[in-house]
C-alpha cells in the first residue's frame, strides 16, 4: 500500500505544481486568483497518472484555502481505504512539495496570501470522498525563504 501512496502522490504532485507562477505585480491573494484561473483553463480535467484526474482547483476566500480537487477512478482500492493513509499522503507531499521549485513558489505565495491548501480525493466508483488539509500555518512552514 505504500508504493500505492507513492505513486498516487506522484501523480498528484504533476498537477499541483502546474500551477505557473507567472503573475508578480499583484497583491498576492489577486496573484493566486489568477493563477488558479489560468491553470484551470489549462490543466483542469486532465489524467495526472495512476487514475488520477485533476479536476479543477478553487479557492475558498473565506476559508482562505487552495482546493485541489480529483477524482479517483479505485482500481481495486476505494477512496475509504486511503483515509487511514491521508497522514501518509501529506507527508509524500510535503517532501514532493519541497523538493519542487514550482512547489516552492506555490507555497511561498499562499503563505505571502496567509491560505491553507486542501486536496479533495473523489472516488468515482463510490461517489465518497477523503480530504488532506494543510493549514495556513503547515504551509507556512513548508515555505523556504
Amino acid at each position: 500500500m505504500k508504493k500505492f501512496i507513492s505513486t498516487l502522490v506522484a501523480a498528484m504532485l504533476v498537477a499541483v505544481i502546474g500551477i505557473n507562477m507567472a503573475s508578480c505585480s499583484k497583491t498576492a491573494e489577486a496573484r493566486l486568483m489568477v493563477e488558479v484561473e489560468n491553470f484551470n483553463k489549462k490543466d483542469a480535467g486532465k489524467p495526472a497518472g495512476n487514475g488520477i484526474t485533476m479536476q479543477k482547483c478553487e479557492l475558498d476566500e473565506k476559508g482562505k484555502m487552495l482546493i485541489f480537487n480529483f477524482t479517483f477512478i479505485e482500481p481495486g482500492v476505494t477512496v475509504e481505504e486511503l483515509a487511514p493513509m491521508m497522514d501518509e499522503f501529506k507527508g509524500a507531499m510535503v517532501q514532493g512539495i519541497a523538493a519542487d521549485k514550482s512547489g516552492q513558489e506555490l507555497v511561498n505565495l499562499l503563505t505571502e496570501a496567509g491560505y491553507g491548501m486542501e486536496f479533495n480525493i473523489k472516488g468515482r466508483r463510490t461517489h465518497k470522498d477523503v480530504k488532506a488539509t494543510f493549514s495556513a500555518e503547515e504551509v507556512a512552514k513548508l515555505a523556504k525563504k
